[in-house]
């Protein structure tokens, strides 16, 4: 197995192959999802704490905030109410969905940052601690 920094530069069925077994062996996830995780996390906490666009805000609703739900555990830890989707393919990669189910699958300590510089890095610290930890 090649070490990720001597791999061939041009892109023939040899080097991909050779790229994803050694993105698997170190248990990277790609840069594009780690990089979408990040991006849907921040937008979500700016949603919450009012410094995204009113039409993303809305999307992104406290369980405690839904009328019948309010009793749950879930409400009492911060965690976002996310519709049910019809489109099995489309449906997961809305923001509506995909925004809240991001947010909720992170540890309580790192959606209660205080401030967004802090929540970017304790979000990239838990990301990486999931990537290493599951590489072992």
């Amino acid at each position: 197995m090649l070490p990720p920094g001597s791999l061939p530069v041009h892109r023939n069925s040899t080097a991909v192959l050779q790229a994803s077994s050694t993105t698997a062996y170190i248990g990277w996830m790609s840069p594009n999802a780690e990089r979408v995780i990040i991006k849907l996390c921040m937008t979500v906490y700016k949603c919450l704490h009012v410094l995204a666009p009113q039409y993303l805000a809305e999307l992104c609703v406290p369980v405690a905030d839904v009328a019948g739900r309010r009793q749950l555990r879930s409400a009492s830890r911060g965690l976002l109410n996310f519709p049910r989707y019809n489109m099995t393919y489309y449906g997961r990669r809305a923001f509506s969905f995909a925004g809240p189910y991001a947010w909720n699958s992170l540890p309580e300590n790192v959606r209660q940052s205080p401030l967004v510089a802090t929540f970017k890095l304790s979000l990239k610290t838990f990301l990486y601690q999931q990537i290493s930890h599951s590489a072992h």
